[in-house]
C-alpha cells in the first residue's frame, strides 16, 4: 500500500511540473525575424502561455511566406510576408473575398505605410525593390481576437506601426 500511495504522490508532482511546463514565457525579442517591442506585442498574444514560432519566411530569396505564432499551440498570430510587383490598396485586399487575409470592420490607418487596420488585423504596404518585386506587402490576422473591439483595434495599430516598420528595415529594400 505504501507503494501505492508514493506512486500517487508522483503522479501528483509529475502533473503539476507538466501544468507549470505551459505557464507564462517571456515575450521573445523577435518575431518572425523582426525585433519587437514586447509592451507592444503584449496584448495582441494575451493570454500568454507557451510561445512558439513557425517561420518560412526568407528575406533573402524575397519569396511570399507565412509566420505563425503559436500561445500554448494555439494560432494567435498568422503573418503574411508578402513581395510583388506593383502597389495594392490594403482596404481593398482586406474587404476582397478573393484575398489571402480579409479583415473584419477595416479602415485606413496612418501608421506611416498604406494601411488597413480591423479589429482582427492588419494589412500595410509599401515602396520595396528586391528581387521579389518592386513592393512589399505585410500582412497580420488574429483569429482569436474578438469580433469589432476598439481595444484590441488600438492595439493592433500600435504594433503594426512599429512592427511593419521595424521589419522594413530587415529587408534589404530601396524605395521603388
Amino acid at each position: 500500500m505504501k507503494i501505492g500511495h508514493l506512486a500517487l504522490a508522483c503522479l501528483a508532482m509529475s502533473t503539476l511540473v507538466s501544468c507549470s511546463s505551459s505557464a507564462e514565457e517571456p515575450i521573445p525579442e523577435r518575431i518572425c525575424g523582426t525585433p519587437v517591442d514586447a509592451d507592444l506585442v503584449r496584448p495582441l498574444l494575451e493570454p500568454l502561455g507557451k510561445i512558439d514560432e513557425y517561420n518560412e519566411v526568407d528575406r533573402k530569396t524575397a519569396k511570399t511566406a507565412p509566420c505563425l505564432i503559436l500561445v500554448d499551440e494555439k494560432a494567435t498570430l498568422r503573418f503574411r510576408f508578402s513581395w510583388h510587383g506593383g502597389a495594392v490598396d490594403p482596404v481593398k485586399k482586406a474587404t476582397s473575398i478573393d484575398s489571402v487575409i480579409t479583415l473584419n470592420d477595416p479602415a485606413r490607418a496612418d501608421i506611416g505605410y498604406n494601411a488597413a487596420v480591423g479589429s482582427d488585423g492588419a494589412i500595410a504596404t509599401t515602396a520595396c525593390r528586391t528581387s521579389g518585386g518592386d513592393h512589399f506587402t505585410l500582412s497580420l490576422l488574429l483569429p482569436r481576437a474578438p469580433k469589432n473591439d476598439k481595444d484590441t483595434r488600438t492595439a493592433i495599430e500600435a504594433f503594426m506601426r512599429a512592427y511593419m516598420r521595424e521589419t522594413v528595415k530587415t529587408l534589404g529594400c530601396a524605395k521603388a
